[in-house]
């Protein structure tokens, strides 16, 4: 089982990159969101890892610096498939990236609004 960290960077222009990093084998599947900003949330747009209400699909998640591990509850292949350069048909959990300024509503950041880089999960 995997602990899958997202590493989430906004730059000065306010653009979010993030990055995949499997880290290490444990006896379930942990996912820990990691950003350099502590006003840092996210919104699962195409399924969730979890079935916990505050995390699941259409949810604002409050990341901050650090969020998890956290483990995952929905091992079903519930996102859509869409291809990752490099890897093929994958089925990625898609998040948005942006902050709470006013504490409730969803400000989404600018950047690629890809998918991050790494291979994501096999279909």
């Amino acid at each position: 089982m995997a602990n899958i960290v997202y590493n989430i960077t906004i730059d000065a222009n306010g653009n979010a990159a993030v990055v995949q990093d499997i880290q290490e084998l444990t006896t379930a599947d942990n996912v820990t969101f990691t950003s350099n900003r502590d006003d840092t949330a996210i919104k699962f747009t195409d399924g969730s890892l979890f079935n916990k209400p505050g995390l699941k699909t259409g949810d604002v998640v409050k990341v901050g610096k650090q969020l998890g591990p956290l483990p995952v509850e929905n091992t079903r292949h519930v996102a859509n498939p869409r291809i990752v350069p490099g890897f093929g048909k994958r089925r990625t959990y898609h998040f948005e990236c942006g902050s709470t300024p006013d504490g409730v509503a969803f400000v989404r950041w600018g950047g690629g609004g890809g998918d991050p880089t790494g291979g994501g999960q096999f279909p």
